[in-house]
């Protein structure tokens, strides 16, 4: 039973945050947690009772069998609005092969009714993606376990090739939700969830997370706030991902010796924030091309340039909070990029009403598997084992 406990809970911390829908059975199949998104994706299944349907009409021992020999599983089945649903299990065993239960991933059924875009293409980009994704949760799963076996003592080479496997699967983690979350853009169905928040303190937390981090090129990061409480009604995920991302190429084209200056301010009714660094600039031939799909640049020798995905989404993010973007920069000087975003402020006769907000948003930017985290992966020693 410790031995169960120990696993499930290093899965837990894993799939909590992932982006697939992910539940864990124990040794007699029976359902005993189920992550947040496969409660956001699929509303009639908020609960482990719930989920049980699933899995109540498959012939358990034959699968509990096929687990301890072949390790996997996959069958079908039938979600409330969605025919075909696969459930993918995987096996858990403990130190001395004791047989612990399964993992279980949820996947759409390939004609993505319903969740995905009709086109055919994106489909199947989305699928063979969602399934990349899957086995790097697995990977992150195994990853963890590894360096917490116990009288695991490895010598420091090994240390540095286990977090070297961490840091890349981090990698490829963020150009995969970078590419889904492009794919996601030509979905009609698809919609943000704006919530009124303190815009200021949504900033905050999101750069001190970033100050703390130690990114490779040790740019300095400095954060000058010179306004109370900003009402902004945001869709959080896209936010964080859009001011990170701005703040990754920052940090990745700036010069030795330089930091980074962030700064938010009030002007008039909408929430100013400009993010600048002393780094390599950009040219002017090629200035106008930054936030294209799938434009890239590398500056020089040194090759920095990405997929020309990170910026063309926060682009997109921003402009569907009816924000602004835009970017000066000189080569050889450095480079600006400031965000307006409109403010949520009511006023009667002149006077600005006194803002109520909603219940507290649930944002942790500093948590293992946040967009933060992964977005700033190429640049930050972070996150650690």
């Amino acid at each position: 039973m410790q031995a169960e406990s120990k696993q499930f809970s290093e899965l837990i911390g894993a799939f909590e945050a992932s982006p697939l829908a992910f539940a864990i059975l124990d040794s007699e199949l029976h359902v005993v947690y189920t992550n947040k998104i496969l409660s956001e994706r699929y509303p009639d299944l908020q609960n482990p009772a719930k989920l049980y349907f699933l899995f109540k009409d498959i012939d358990k021992p034959s699968i509990q069998g096929y687990l301890k020999s072949e390790r996997s599983y996959e069958f079908t089945c039938d979600l409330p609005d969605q025919k075909g649903a696969k459930i993918t299990l995987n096996a858990l065993f403990s130190e001395d092969e004791k047989f612990l239960g399964a993992t279980a991933l949820v996947s759409p059924k390939a004609d993505g009714a319903g969740f995905f875009p009709v086109d055919e293409q994106s489909d199947y980009h989305l699928a063979v993606n969602r399934e990349f994704r899957s086995r790097l949760t697995m990977m992150f799963a195994s990853i963890y376990s590894i360096a917490r076996e116990k009288d695991f003592e490895p010598g420091p080479k090994i240390c540095e090739h286990i977090n070297n496997i961490n840091q890349n699967c981090f990698q490829l983690l963020r150009v995969s939700e970078n590419l889904e979350n492009i794919l996601r853009l030509s979905d009609k169905n698809e919609k943000a969830f704006f919530k009124l928040v303190n815009f200021t303190d949504f900033v905050t937390k999101l750069v001190e997370t970033v100050i703390k981090l130690d990114n490779k090129n040790r740019v300095p990061i400095e954060f000058c706030c010179s306004c109370g409480a900003l009402p902004a009604r945001i869709d959080l995920s896209r936010m964080e991902f859009a001011i990170s991302n701005i703040i990754l190429n920052s940090i990745k084209y700036t010069r030795d010796g330089n930091k980074i200056k962030i700064t938010l301010s009030q002007v008039g009714d909408n929430a100013l924030l400009s993010i600048s660094d002393k780094g390599a600039g950009i040219p002017k031939d090629v200035l106008s091309k930054v936030g294209t799909p799938y434009f890239s640049y590398s500056h020089g020798e040194k090759f920095l340039a990405g997929f020309g995905i990170g910026l063309y989404l926060a682009k997109k993010y921003i402009a569907s909070h009816a924000g602004a973007f835009s970017i000066q920069s000189e080569e050889g000087v450095g480079t600006t990029v400031t965000v307006s975003i409109p403010l949520d402020i009511e006023k009667k006769d002149g006077v600005v009403k006194e803002i109520t907000f909603e219940r507290p948003a649930v944002f942790e930017p500093w948590k293992k598997f946040s967009i933060t985290a992964k977005q700033l992966s190429e640049v930050c020693y972070y996150p650690e084992i």
